[in-house]
């Protein structure tokens, strides 16, 4: 790998946004942060860090997030944070049923 690949794929990861895409996903299914933190028994404050990509969340917590809104961690990555969320969550849904 040269240098430039290496920046692209550099900048490419600095370009996803998941706590945007954790905020898209909430408000599309009509979720407020306080229930999403209930569900994830976390306070609401620390809620609030993992929209505001103020804390690197866990592989662990990724897939727990995917789990709660029924979608593949792959397409999480393809779908939301990569293209800014440009399916719904439930074409997604409906997508991993087929």
């Amino acid at each position: 790998m040269n240098g430039n690949t290496k920046t692209m794929v550099r900048t490419e990861a600095q370009n996803l946004d998941i706590g945007l895409a954790l905020r898209k996903l909430r408000v599309a299914n009509g979720y407020s942060q306080q229930f999403v933190a209930d569900c994830f028994e976390i306070s609401r404050n620390a809620y609030i860090e993992w929209e505001s990509n103020r804390v690197n969340l866990s592989m662990n917590n990724c897939s727990r997030i995917c789990s709660f809104y029924g979608i593949k961690l792959s397409d999480f990555v393809l779908n939301f944070l990569e293209t800014g969320m440009h399916h719904a969550p439930g074409d997604l849904r409906a997508n991993n049923a087929a």
